[in-house]
């Protein structure tokens, strides 16, 4: 499981969850995209982040069929 810091503008942060698919790949929802995400790895207790990798998304890629009704709600990062 991968734990996601999505960063909507300077003041709104919020949380989401994903999965790893491969070492460098993860997939979770497209309503999470934000201007600027952190993928936190190795969290057991969202609170305490003892031995945890905090990696910047370089990129976001939401299915190209995603709209606001949440159909397609799929994106890698």
């Amino acid at each position: 499981m991968a734990l996601l810091e999505i960063h909507r503008s300077e003041s709104a942060t919020v949380q989401c969850g994903g999965f790893l698919v491969r070492d460098d790949i993860v997939m979770t929802a497209a309503h999470c995209n934000g201007r600027k995400i952190n993928v936190i790895l190795g969290a057991h207790n969202i609170k305490k982040q003892k031995n945890t990798q905090h990696i910047s998304v370089i990129k976001a890629i939401p299915h190209n069929d995603y709209n606001t009704t949440k159909a397609n709600d799929i994106m890698l990062l």
